[in-house]
């Protein structure tokens, strides 16, 4: 293709979202940032599953421009899999969204898993856009309105070899 010449705004957006992307992507490898401050949240349970809940914050020397957005994880007790999260965001607007994995696949030992993320069609309440930990309960209840479907295609893992880890640590 051709270059595009991109205004500062256009280049922070872009910037913003591909942050975004790469970090669902990941997750939940990236939760062990120094920028990461987590904290045990308790126990729920989610369409009959047994989960622990995990509060994440991020600080604002390290965090990045949305250092500010909250999130929860739910972890499956018995398989450790990250299978929930809510997230409560301040960049650009303020909201929340509530993600289930499906198709989860794994590629050279690395879990992957598409995302249905919801939105509360009741969020303008701020005191209901903020608690994030009651989104399993009105999920459960079918009071979430489907808003899009976060679908990774192509993946693929490719180990470092010995030869390239060699010349990285070199440098």
């Amino acid at each position: 293709g051709k270059p595009q010449v991109l205004d500062e705004k256009a280049k922070a957006k872009i910037e913003t979202d591909l942050n975004s992307v790469v970090y669902f992507a990941l997750l939940p490898f990236n939760l062990d940032d120094e920028a990461v401050r987590s904290q045990y949240l308790g126990q729920a349970e989610i369409q009959g599953e047994p989960y622990y809940k995990v509060g994440i914050r991020f600080t604002p020397s390290n965090g990045g421009k949305d250092w500010q957005d909250r999130y929860i994880y739910w972890f499956h007790q018995s398989r450790g899999t990250m299978d929930y999260l809510a997230y409560y965001y301040h960049t650009n607007e303020t909201g929340s969204r509530f993600r289930k994995a499906v198709r989860v696949r794994e590629r050279s030992g690395v879990r992957f898993a598409d995302y249905e993320n919801y939105a509360d069609p009741e969020s303008a309440d701020r005191k209901i856009r903020e608690n994030l930990v009651s989104f399993p309960t009105r999920f459960e209840q079918g009071r979430l309105r489907l808003l899009s479907e976060v679908n990774l295609e192509g993946i693929s893992v490719v180990p470092l070899t010995q030869t390239w880890a060699s010349v990285d640590a070199t440098h």
